[in-house]
């Protein structure tokens, strides 16, 4: 899930480039890395085994625009699918906000392809992620080399759901950004229906929270009506309903205004007198 930094403006977010074996992940990361400016990149960590194939992981810092007053930073990482080295994965994994899946487009790799789909949904399930809901983008790279499948072919094994998907060919920096500026597009848009359904639940919260406030204030209500009743004062008492508006309004200044201030005060004070009267 992005992270989101108040002080500084900033929503991180985390795309991860999955795909079986030699299709082009670190190859995508390269590229990007050579094609954008020094401006929106922070350096490109490539750990890799001797024979040039991923071992753990690489990582591209990206700074993609803004969303809002807050500007975006996309952190880009390859997985190898097949990595045995689980607790680096896991770590990988935590905040996840949407991946690209490169595939292979050459015939004997349509199995792996296959394959690398299956276990890339799989260890996003296992993290505890709603795959359907993630962005994603379906890219076919190695559209260079002679012999490869038919992209309609491709689209309907891996992407029979119509998700974006773009044809590429990252050694030859063809498709790469239009891959990226497809999964930057969708992973904001997504953090913001996100951030919308988390701005509603707190205010869900804070408005049960209100109603069970008001539940308890007109419980204590009756309660010294009961009270004024046994001494024999009146229920109305001007004095203090003055008081609490005055003192309300110290405490709102600046931040409602004295109007609606008043309005709740004189509600909350019709409702009090009521439930005074009443018998507990």
């Amino acid at each position: 899930m992005a992270f989101t930094n108040f002080e500084t403006k900033d929503i991180h977010c985390k795309v991860i480039y999955f795909g079986p074996t030699a299709s082009g992940k670190s190859e995508n990361l390269r590229s990007i890395f050579n094609q954008t400016s020094a401006e929106i990149k922070s350096g490109l960590l490539e750990l890799q085994q001797e024979d040039g194939s991923t071992r753990y992981f690489d990582f591209l810092p990206l700074s993609v625009g803004q969303l809002g007053d807050f500007h975006v930073k996309l952190h880009l990482f390859t997985l190898p699918v097949s990595s045995l080295y689980q607790s680096t994965s896991s770590v990988i994994l935590r905040g996840v906000d949407g991946f690209v899946f490169v595939a292979d487009s050459r015939p004997e790799c349509l199995v792996n392809n296959v394959t690398a789909l299956n276990k890339c949904r799989k260890v996003l399930q296992d993290e505890g992620y709603n795959v359907a809901d993630l962005p994603r983008v379906i890219q076919y790279n190695k559209r260079d080399l002679p012999g490869v499948f038919p992209t309609e072919l491709l689209r309907r094994e891996l992407n029979p759901s119509g998700y974006p998907d773009v044809e590429a060919s990252a050694i030859n920096n063809l498709g790469v950004m239009e891959s990226l500026e497809s999964i930057a597009r969708q992973v904001p848009k997504d953090q913001s229906k996100k951030r919308l359904e988390t701005l509603r639940d707190e205010i869900r919260g804070i408005d049960d929270e209100i109603i069970r406030l008001v539940v308890k204030r007109m419980d204590i209500a009756q309660g010294i009506g009961a009270a004024k009743r046994a001494a024999g004062v009146a229920i109305l008492d001007a004095e203090r309903e003055a008081f609490n508006r005055k003192h309300s309004k110290e405490i709102a200044a600046g931040v409602l205004p004295g109007a609606l201030v008043d309005e709740l005060n004189d509600l909350l004070a019709k409702w009090a007198r009521d439930a005074q009267a009443k018998p507990k």
